[in-house]
């Protein structure tokens, strides 16, 4: 992966990170994104809970139905550019290129922009269409008012793969938690305006998708204005003598032949879950439910169950979106130890993240949506066996994330396609034989992820295992995290179990278990070795110093 740059030394040097210092840089990337997107799923809870008060389960399942379309689209724009953008700035930054990155940077640019403008143009005046096609008409409105928001999500993509690039993932999480929290107050509040003003869920649904735009607008406006008044005249710091005498060879097919294989792979499921949607609401009137009541089930699945799956899943991506620039700046430093280091840090945070939580939203799951969900009794008791179901596929979920980074990192994008694609067709094909069925209808659904999550990752472990040697086996990788979650999930919930069976009330017990629960994780994980110096390298010198001593008592013991 040479970006193929040919020069004399040069005499005065782009700042570049060290490759010795590349898995500090990662692990406080992933801290920084980590910590963001906690706080964005929190602001989207917040969002989701009043909106079910005023939209209801069918309203929901309008908003949801034109969001999955909005996102899929985001993803089709957006998924490789930004990625494949941070590949080249990184190997242009250790080549002590200036131009190179300025080209990148340019031509990702132009790029975005006409995608936004299409995919805009395309959403809105197709939406008729859309609606037509999922067999839920009333969901147009939704899908006209949320086209705008594609332009901005595509033009702040750009900006956040530049950013990436240098590994710096502030600006990123700073712009999700704009757009979050715009989401929050005018999302929400636009949809309450539209609910007072006496209009219907579809209008209302509408309402709240230009509120969402226009925080998405915030969001890109922030990252522009980083982008021109921040301190990235690094790229600028070679002579304009040495500027002239380096030849770069750059063109718009090196980067599209790094992005359309990372698209393609990152579409597959995006696509997969379009689909699947169309047949959710489409199977189940096969079975007897009603347009109305079949959108009703639907919006109880990805309002309460969907959410609360995809927030591991969703802080895995911050894992691989700092992992895929330090390991590429590794790579082209040749340092294959911090690439080792690199890469088994990845999945071990990513089975730290997503191993107790399956465990845990199996076991808490009615108990979790009754907390956040008060006053919506049919929907919780409809929707928290799916999101036990849905449980057990986490840890595949955050896994796909992180395998299909180590690959393309080292060069491979286009490895990934062929799991996701086996992985969909598994899907597909299970959700539509499993809804199908009566007695399991939109159970199936769950049942159908887990069975193609599972397969992806299968692949991609066998794939990583071939092109590469950072990996431990499967089985090492995951053993001991394992073992600590059972231990640390499991001891509190058979006390939970047990206490619920003889009448104590639920929620106060599962707020009590959950401090036990992390605290019984943290001893366990320290005893199990899973938490060194390097993970304790993105603390602060004073904090570390301090944890560094208990963690060595710990070893001692």
């Amino acid at each position: 992966m040479k970006l193929h740059i040919h020069t004399a030394k040069p005499s005065v040097r782009m700042t570049s990170p060290d490759s010795s210092d590349t898995g500090n840089v990662f692990l406080s990337g992933v801290v920084v994104l980590t910590l963001s997107t906690v706080l964005v799923k929190i602001i989207g809870l917040f969002y989701k809970i009043p909106m079910l008060h005023y939209l209801g389960s069918e309203g929901m399942g309008y908003f949801n139905a034109a969001y999955e379309w909005y996102a899929t689209l985001c993803v089709l724009s957006t998924a490789g550019l930004p990625l494949a953008s941070s590949m080249l700035i990184a190997e242009a930054r250790a080549a002590h290129s200036a131009t190179a990155i300025r080209r990148v940077e340019n031509m990702t640019l132009r790029l975005f922009l006409a995608l936004g403008t299409l995919g805009s143009l395309g959403l809105f005046f197709g939406a008729g269409a859309i609606s037509r096609l999922i067999g839920s008409p009333q969901t147009r409105y939704a899908l006209a008012a949320v086209a705008p928001t594609l332009f901005f999500s595509c033009l702040s993509g750009a900006y956040r793969g530049y950013f990436q690039g240098f590994q710096d993932m502030t600006p990123t999480a700073i712009s999700q938690i704009i757009e979050a929290m715009g989401k929050l107050l005018l999302g929400l509040g636009m949809g309450i305006y539209a609910w007072r003003l006496g209009l219907n869920a579809p209008m209302i649904a509408a309402w709240a998708m230009l509120g969402l735009g226009i925080g998405v607008a915030l969001s890109t406006l922030y990252l522009i204005l980083r982008r021109r008044t921040g301190r990235y005249a690094r790229e600028e710091c070679l002579s304009a003598d040495e500027r002239h005498t380096r030849r770069e060879v750059f063109s718009v097919r090196r980067l599209l032949g790094y992005a359309v294989p990372i698209t393609v792979s990152s579409s597959v499921l995006s696509l997969t879950r379009l689909l699947d949607m169309t047949m959710i609401l489409r199977r189940l009137q096969t079975v007897g439910y009603t347009p109305s009541s079949a959108n009703a089930l639907y919006g109880s699945y990805t309002t309460m169950a969907v959410p609360i799956f995809n927030l591991i899943p969703s802080l895995i991506t911050s894992v691989a979106l700092a992992l895929v620039p330090a390991l590429t700046a590794a790579i082209e430093a040749g340092d294959v130890e911090t690439q080792k280091s690199t890469a088994r840090a990845a999945i071990r945070i990513t089975a730290l993240l997503s191993l107790p939580a399956s465990l845990a939203v199996a076991l808490y799951s009615k108990t979790m949506l009754t907390l956040l969900f008060r006053g919506e009794t049919a929907a919780v008791d409809v929707a928290a066996p799916m999101l036990s179901m849905l449980a057990v596929s986490i840890v595949f979920s955050g896994l796909i994330t992180t395998t299909n980074a180590i690959l393309q990192a080292y060069g491979h994008p286009r490895a990934p396609i062929v799991s996701m694609v086996a992985g969909s067709a598994v899907k597909l094909v299970g959700a539509y034989a499993l809804i199908g069925i009566p007695d399991l209808n939109i159970y199936g659904a769950p049942i159908s992820t887990f069975l193609c999550d599972a397969l992806i990752v299968g692949i991609n472990m066998v794939l990583i295992s071939r092109y590469t040697d950072v990996l431990e086996s499967f089985r090492s990788a995951l053993a001991r995290p394992l073992s600590v979650s059972l231990l640390a999930v499991g001891t509190p919930g058979v006390v939970f179990a047990l206490l619920s069976r003889v009448g104590y009330a639920e929620i106060p017990l599962f707020l009590g278990a959950v401090p036990v629960t992390l605290v019984l994780f943290l001893v366990f994980s320290l005893r199990a070795g899973l938490v060194g110096e390097q993970e304790l390298s993105i603390l602060p010198p004073r904090i570390r110093r301090r944890v560094s001593g208990v963690l060595r008592a710990f070893h001692r013991s």
